[in-house]
C-alpha cells in the first residue's frame, strides 16, 4: 500500500499585511514581544527578546536562531530597520494549512525555484497632491525566484535621467535542511530625504536631488491653492507634514505654503508568490514602510489594526465570546490610553496658559478655534490636568476592570457621531485631548466600545463569575 501524495491545494502569506520601519544601519532590529509586569500589574509593560533570525548577507539562507538578552534600536549612530518576514502556508486539506516547505515541494514534485515572486510597490505622496502620474514613484523588480537582494529602486517620470529612490529590497530566504520554510523578507528603506535638482538646500545630499522641477506640474515650489484661492487637491492631512519655504505661518495661513520639493523613501505595495506552471496557485499579501518607532512598550489606543479588525468582523463584539477573553481586549485599550498618558503634555494639549502665555500648540482646543470660530479656551478645568492624576485615574479604571465592577466610565466613552460635540461634556469624553486624523475629537471604533459595553454588562449580571450572559 502506497501513500497518497500530498496536493497543495493553495497558498497563503502570513502575516497578510507587513510594516517595516526605515533604517541606516545594515542589522535589522531583533524580534521582541510586550510583555505584563508581574510584580507591578499596574505599572507599565516590558520588552522582551524573542527568537531572532540570522540571515547570511552573502548566501541569503538563515545561518541560526537566537534570543536577545538586550534590545538595541541603534548600531552607534545608525538606526536598525525592521524588516519583517513573510511566511508562505500551503492548504493541504479542506480543514488543513500547513507552512510551505522544501519536503512539501518535493512531495509535490516541485522545488524552491519553482516559487515566484512578483513585487510592485509605489510611493505616491506627492502623487496624490500634484495629481500629475509622473510623480508616481513605482518599482516593480522582474519576478524572481532566486535568492539575492532584490532591490525595490523607485524611479518616476519627473525624476532626473537615470535617478532613483531606493524604497527598500526583498529578498528570497535561501531554504536549507534546518529553515525548510518557505520565506520572503522586506527590508525598507534608509530613511533618506530626496528633494528637487538644481536647488542648493543643505538639508538634502547632493546624490540625492533627482526631482526635475522643470518637468510636469513641479512639486518644488507647488502650492495646493490656485491663483483665486481655491483649493487644488483633497487635503486629508495637513500640508505642514510636507517641507516648506519659511516663513511658516502659525497655522499655515489656510494651507497656502509653498512646498521645497521634498520626497522620502518609504512605500507600500503587493507581494504575490506563485508556483511555475501552476496558474492557480498564487497567494498575495501587503507590504508598506513606515518612520521608525521608538517608544516600543507603548501603544495608541486606536490602531490601523482596530480599524481593520472592525471591517473585517463588524462593529459588534460576538456576545458568544467569553467574558474573559473580552475582559482582556478591553484592558489592552486602556493598557494602550495609560501608555499614551505617559507622553503626553496634558496642561499644553489641554491649552493651559504656559508661563502665563497662551500656547498655539497643534491641540484640541485650538483647532476648536479655527474650525469652530470659538473662543480657545481649555477643553477641561486646568486644575486638573496634571499628567500623572491622569496617569492615575487610568489606574483605576483598571483596577475596576479587573475587578469585574460595572465599568462607570462607559457613559463617557465618546460615541463616533460625537467626535464633533463642542459643548463642554462633549469635550472632555474619553479619549480625551486627543483628535484623530480628520482632526475632530478622537473616538474608539464602534468594536473598540461594544467590547467595554459587554465587559460591563457581563460583570454586572455575573453574580458568580463562571458564566457569560447571552
Amino acid at each position: 500500500m502506497t501513500s497518497q501524495p500530498i496536493t497543495i491545494q493553495g497558498l497563503r502569506i502570513l502575516p497578510p499585511i507587513a510594516f517595516g520601519r526605515l533604517g541606516s544601519s545594515d542589522t535589522p532590529m531583533d524580534n521582541y514581544s510586550v510583555r505584563h509586569d508581574p510584580n507591578d500589574p499596574l505599572g507599565y509593560r516590558h520588552l522582551a527578546g524573542e527568537e531572532t533570525f540570522l540571515v547570511d548577507p552573502a548566501s541569503g539562507n538563515i545561518v541560526r536562531s537566537y534570543v536577545p538578552d538586550t534590545l538595541r534600536l541603534r548600531d552607534g549612530g545608525k538606526i536598525r530597520p525592521v524588516s519583517p518576514f513573510l511566511e508562505v502556508w500551503a492548504i493541504t486539506a479542506a480543514d488543513r494549512m500547513e507552512p510551505l516547505t522544501t519536503s512539501l515541494l518535493t512531495a509535490n514534485g516541485l522545488t524552491p525555484q519553482s516559487v515566484v515572486w512578483t513585487i510592485q510597490v509605489r510611493n505616491s505622496k506627492v502623487f496624490r497632491r500634484t495629481a500629475d502620474p509622473r510623480d508616481d514613484v513605482l518599482a516593480a523588480p522582474k519576478p524572481f525566484s532566486d535568492h539575492a537582494n532584490q532591490e525595490l529602486r523607485g524611479t518616476a517620470a519627473n525624476f532626473t535621467p537615470n535617478s532613483a529612490i531606493s524604497l527598500g529590497w526583498v529578498r528570497y530566504i535561501r531554504p536549507t535542511p534546518e529553515f525548510p520554510q518557505i520565506r520572503l523578507r522586506f527590508t525598507p528603506g534608509k530613511g533618506g530625504v530626496y528633494g528637487p535638482a538644481g536647488q542648493n538646500d543643505p538639508s538634502v545630499p547632493l546624490a540625492n536631488r533627482i526631482y526635475a522641477p522643470a518637468k510636469g506640474v513641479g512639486w518644488y515650489g507647488w502650492r495646493n491653492r490656485d491663483a483665486n484661492g481655491r483649493q487644488k487637491t483633497p487635503e486629508t492631512l495637513g500640508p505642514t507634514l510636507y517641507a516648506i519655504e519659511p516663513p511658516a505661518p502659525v497655522w499655515i495661513n489656510q494651507g497656502d505654503i509653498v512646498s521645497r520639493g521634498y520626497l522620502d523613501d518609504t512605500c507600500d505595495g503587493i507581494v504575490t508568490v506563485g508556483i511555475a506552471g501552476r496558474p492557480t496557485l498564487t497567494a498575495t499579501a501587503r507590504i508598506a514602510s513606515a518612520p521608525h518607532n521608538f517608544v516600543l512598550d507603548a501603544g495608541f489606543p486606536r490602531t490601523l489594526a482596530d480599524d481593520l479588525e472592525q471591517a473585517l468582523l463588524g462593529p459588534t463584539v460576538d456576545p458568544n465570546e467569553p467574558h474573559e477573553v473580552t475582559l482582556q481586549r478591553t484592558e489592552e485599550i486602556m493598557r494602550r490610553a495609560f501608555e499614551t498618558v505617559r507622553f503626553m503634555n496634558v496642561p499644553v494639549l489641554n491649552n493651559n496658559l504656559v508661563k502665563g502665555r497662551p500656547n498655539l500648540a497643534d491641540n484640541m482646543p485650538v483647532n476648536d478655534a479655527i474650525d469652530a470660530r470659538r473662543p480657545s479656551e481649555p477643553a477641561v478645568a486646568t486644575e486638573n490636568t496634571d499628567t500623572l492624576a491622569v496617569t492615575r485615574l487610568h489606574q483605576q479604571v483598571l483596577t475596576t476592570m479587573r475587578a469585574s465592577v460595572p465599568s462607570w466610565f462607559l457613559r463617557l466613552l465618546r460615541q463616533p457621531e460625537e467626535i464633533g460635540d463642542l459643548t463642554p461634556l462633549g469635550r472632555r469624553k474619553m479619549p480625551a485631548l486627543m483628535s484623530g486624523a480628520e482632526g475632530r475629537y478622537m473616538t474608539l471604533t464602534r468594536r473598540q466600545i461594544s467590547f467595554f459595553r459587554k465587559a460591563a454588562e457581563s460583570a454586572l449580571f455575573r453574580p458568580d463569575g463562571s458564566k457569560d450572559v447571552k
